[in-house]
């Protein structure tokens, strides 16, 4: 039979091949006779129209083709980089090739089987976020840029659905991890071969793209890669640090060298990627990925990243890391207002942050309405403590999520946010923690998209919403991991994961200690604060519009607030606001009334010093505006450092407390015995 059926095989092929060659005589015949006849275009297009249907048909009965060629599309940034609207129809397009991959796919009751409950929980935090929002919308100040942002918010909620569902019927995770990491890892070697092989000139077709001038110690511009600016960058590729972490671990727990070597290789690329970003946020978040990633793993990979801290320590001393994030921290401890005025693109985004808290105060409940920030700079640009000279450029957005969020939709949209966010954490997180790890080969994934979901929300607190549809895919991949079929758990490791709890249990009790720390030994202190114009006299007629000009001449209000507070024995502080032109001088006391009276003691040794150094003869003050007042909470020295410890002391003996109860409940019991038959 099989000798037969040998023979009848050699019979076909010996056949196709003979009536192979004028068979292709023919369609090349055919093809001349109708360019001839019609053009080479109009050949072309009737060639092509065909063609190009076939192979979406023959993409669209394979799932995973389509799920893979999305989430590659999205994070390549692909649309961005075609603009206009060939991008509007390529981002629609892949979601109307996944919805009829997934039409076609639910035929197979194979595939139709992996559609769980946990679709239904996933589209009900979507459909969260979109109310929320929608609830904003209704009383937005600008109905046109809302609706914009409401649709724009629709699609991405559409599409996260729609890559949910093509994960669990393809039943491939890995894959899609796997899809966004090479990605990112190849645009980041194309950044380092612009960097070192052009000198920064070739940014290969807008893929690796050079968007900021080199920043701190280091003189390496900042790339951005396929995005418009190196900071969203830099957040795209922490998205991808844990689950090249995932890859690692699990090529290891396979033993193929190769894909060992390979992903090592491309966590290489991604860590590279970050540095050449050269952004502050984009560094903390991946140090943040870092520890969550070894912490909530586990076992050897915490211990071995506790072990590795001194070493990872040392990336500090390298140009464009420590001293970035060292000027960042000076900003925000120093009051000099020389030192503040340094980094601009800080200064920006205080100015920027600062509207947006101004126009939650206004409006905290559902906020101005989605996407109206930039139409509400020009009301709040003048009235912000950090001024800039031009808002609606330098604060082109609040450059934080949650601010963002806050005066677009106030704390509505916040809470549709964090329940659309937090709610994919929070069941990723229980499949990380109540799964032990040598129970599901998923588990490192899960662990990664915890940890990469984390420095995403850390790296946006300097960052706006951008780039949703990627954070999408992550909430995707993390929404079908988490509702995966779970291993079968052996009695013994399933009490070991009930013991993870008591890790929660134990970070809340240390969190509560130190809040209660803080709140005893703090004390209420009462600021009043007075804004002065300074003006030219008649002593400066001869050059009166030189005098003037002081806003043209940075440093010289911010020498006059540094004169009138020269040895004051107060609590008083002086700022000059080279913007605006103005000085303030404001009075801290821990009671309303002593603040009041050092407030006008102030103005007055200023007044005093002003003529000491001869300036009243030039120029006097006139108050702009009553007097400011407002309160605050103080801690004496060491306070804060006292709560640390205590903190830590309580989640400690709160984990030992739990750990010995665990341990009591895991011990053998009669019922656990086992029994001897007679």
């Amino acid at each position: 039979m099989s000798e037969t059926r040998l023979a009848a095989t050699q019979g076909e092929r010996a056949l196709s091949h003979r009536y192979f060659s004028p068979l292709v005589m023919v369609i090349g015949l055919a093809l001349a006779a109708c360019i001839g006849a019609l053009g080479f275009q109009a050949t072309a297009i009737a060639v092509a129209l065909p063609a190009a249907a076939v192979g979406v048909w023959y993409v669209l009965q394979r799932p995973l083709v389509v799920l893979v060629g999305i989430v590659v599309i999205e994070v390549a940034n692909v649309a961005q980089i075609i603009g206009g609207r060939p991008a509007s129809l390529l981002v629609r397009g892949s979601i109307g090739l996944g919805i009829l991959a997934i039409a076609l796919a639910l035929r197979d009751p194979a595939m139709r089987s992996r559609v769980n409950r946990g679709t239904l929980w996933c589209v009900l935090l979507a459909a969260c976020f979109l109310g929320t929002q929608l609830l904003a919308v209704l009383g937005s100040e600008s109905l046109e840029a809302s609706m914009d942002q409401m649709r724009s918010n629709t699609l991405v909620c559409v599409f996260l659905v729609v890559v949910l569902v093509l994960i669990q019927l393809t039943g491939r995770p890995w894959a899609v991890a796997a899809a966004i990491v090479v990605p990112l890892a190849v645009l980041s070697v194309l950044c380092y071969v612009n960097q070192f092989g052009f000198g920064g000139t070739q940014t290969f077709g807008g893929f690796a793209k050079v968007t900021q001038p080199p920043a701190g110690l280091s003189n390496i511009p900042r790339y951005g890669g396929p995005t418009t600016d190196a900071n969203f960058w830099g957040r795209q590729l922490i998205i991808g640090l844990p689950l090249a972490f995932a890859l690692v671990s699990r090529a290891l727990r396979s033993g193929h060298r190769r894909a060992v070597l390979g992903w090592s290789v491309a966590l290489a690329a991604l860590l590279g990627g970050v540095y050449l970003t050269q952004s502050r946020g984009a560094i903390i978040s991946a140090m943040v990925v870092f520890f969550v990633w070894a912490w909530v793993s586990g076992g050897r990979t915490k211990t071995r990243a506790l072990r590795s801290l001194p070493v990872a320590a040392l990336v500090l001393f390298i140009p464009g890391i420590g001293d970035r994030i060292w000027e960042l921290l000076g900003f925000f401890t120093s009051s000099s207002p020389y030192h503040q005025a340094v980094d601009s693109s800080v200064v920006g985004r205080t100015a920027a942050q600062e509207m947006a808290w101004a126009m939650f105060r206004d409006r905290p409940i559902f906020g101005f309405g989605p996407g109206t920030f930039l139409s509400e700079i020009p009301n709040y640009g003048g009235s912000t403590p950090t001024a800039i000279l031009h808002p609606s450029r330098s604060a082109d957005a609040a450059h934080n999520l949650y601010l963002q969020l806050a005066a677009d939709s106030g704390l509505v949209g916040v809470f549709g946010f964090i329940a659309l966010v937090g709610g994919f954490m929070w069941m990723v997180a229980a499949r990380a923690v109540r799964v032990p790890p040598s129970a599901a080969a998923d588990r490192p994934l899960a662990v990664a998209l915890l940890a990469g979901m984390t420095g995403w929300l850390i790296a946006s607190a300097f960052l706006h919403l951008a780039y949703f549809r990627t954070l999408a895919i992550v909430l995707a991949l993390a929404g079908a991991v988490a509702f995966a079929a779970r291993p079968a758990v052996a009695p013994r490791e399933a009490r070991k994961a009930r013991r993870s709890p008591a890790v929660l249990i134990s970070c809340i009790a240390g969190i509560a200690v130190a809040s209660g720390v803080l709140a005893a030994t703090s004390t209420r202190t009462y600021t009043s604060s007075q804004t002065l114009l300074p003006v030219p006299s008649e002593a400066m007629a001869e050059n009166y519009a030189y005098a003037l000009g002081m806003r043209g001449r940075s440093v010289f209000v911010t020498t006059l607030a540094a004169m009138m507070i020269d040895g004051d024995p107060h609590e008083v502080k002086s700022s000059g606001d080279a913007v605006r032109g103005v000085v303030t001088l404001s009075v801290t006391q821990d009671q309303a009334w002593r603040a009041r009276r050092g407030l006008l003691e102030a103005l007055d040794l200023a007044q005093a010093r002003l003529a000491l150094f001869k300036v009243d003869s030039s120029y006097y003050f006139v108050p702009i505006g009553g007097r400011q007042d407002s309160t605050g909470l103080r801690w004496p020295p060491g306070a804060v450092l006292i709560a640390l410890v205590l903190g830590i002391m309580a989640t400690v003996g709160t984990w030992m407390a739990l750990g010995r109860r665990s341990l009591n409940q895991d011990r053998p019991t009669a019922r656990d015995a086992p029994t001897s038959s007679t």
